[in-house]
């Protein structure tokens, strides 16, 4: 199954020389990996990476957070790297390259960027023995890049409606620094269906958002500046700032308005959490020791005993739930 529906913006616009791949140790690449942004860093940059922020990358790159210890998920998606490169190939008969997994790509009108790729789709001549019978001909001119990923259970949602938008992001880099016009990505999602998609180069968003999205970042890491933080940045806080300094005041005359804001919203939450409370106990004090209270609308609550065994002693604690509307029993 092909996928060229994302046609890109000058596609066949001719691009900068690249460099020659950087071979080295595994130990070097972890370490020159750090100093520009990778095509796998783009999209926690660009604010697409669910699992990751801007401020973490920041951290990692900064040395002032520890790089991510390789989960089981991304140990596995290595191991089954090559069965997914033979899967790619024999549907669609085309041939791949390995460049090495700690090759780094580079192209000197992008200092700031870099790519790590995982093959590369070459032109048959150039493939040894290669017999092209029945290859599914390439969406553009050239050779591409193939990208692999290993998709669980929990992320297969996200593939519904194709390649999602944070390994899109991945792909462009790739094809920006190689300079191709086009690549391919193969996935096993749900660990039991293998799919593959064409990608062409889209050179509108690449100038519009990854270009200088990824540069004004690498200037932040460059002068030592972190990005604004989200909400979802508490445990990167903390893990920047483990100890506070006894005595050190800092001024927040720049900050007044989000501190009122902050404040407004605490007394909004702490007025509804009382409220909450009050409400969920009248409703238990009426339900007394049934497990389920329905509404005349259907709506149920339930308020069940459960047994924790994570305590010295075991306990048991009822816990309520609402539920929404149900079928009303005949």
């Amino acid at each position: 199954m092909t996928d060229t529906s994302a046609a890109a913006v000058g596609a066949n616009e001719p691009s900068p020389p690249t460099e020659p791949p950087e071979s080295m140790t595994r130990k070097q690449w972890e370490n020159v990996r750090k100093l520009t942004v990778g095509a796998s860093g783009a999209p926690t940059v660009l604010g697409l990476n669910p699992h990751k922020t801007v401020l973490h990358e920041w951290g990692e790159m900064t040395s002032k957070l520890p790089g991510a210890v390789p989960s089981e998920a991304m140990l596995l998606g290595h191991v089954m790297e090559p069965l997914l490169v033979d899967a790619y190939a024999d549907r669609t008969g085309r041939c791949t390259n390995n460049p090495g997994s700690t090759a780094i790509q580079r192209n000197p009108e992008y200092p700031w960027l870099h790519a790590t790729l995982d093959r590369k789709v070459i032109a048959w001549p150039t493939c040894g023995n290669w017999q092209p019978d029945g290859m599914i001909p390439f969406p553009a001119d050239g050779n591409g890049v193939l990208e692999c990923k290993l998709v669980g259970m929990r992320s297969v949602h996200a593939w519904k409606d194709g390649v999602p938008d944070y390994v899109m992001a991945q792909v462009q880099q790739q094809l920006l620094v190689t300079g191709y016009a086009w690549g391919s990505v193969v996935a096993m999602l749900g660990g039991s269906e293998i799919e593959w998609w064409d990608i062409l180069r889209d050179d509108e968003w690449i100038r519009g958002t990854l270009i200088p999205q990824t540069k004004r970042f690498y200037a932040l890491v460059q002068k030592g500046e972190p990005p604004e933080p989200t909400d979802a940045d508490s445990d990167t806080l903390a893990a920047l700032y483990p100890q506070h300094e006894p005595g050190k005041v800092v001024d927040l005359d720049e900050l007044t308005t989000d501190a009122m804001i902050l404040m407004y919203f605490k007394r909004q939450a702490e007025g509804a959490a009382k409220e909450i409370a009050t409400r969920e106990n009248r409703i238990k004090a009426v339900m007394g020791d049934a497990e389920i209270g329905r509404l005349p609308d259907g709506t149920e609550f339930t308020w069940r005993t459960q047994v924790s065994t994570y305590k010295a002693k075991p306990a048991e604690v009822r816990h309520s739930r609402r539920f929404g509307r149900v079928k009303k029993r005949k």
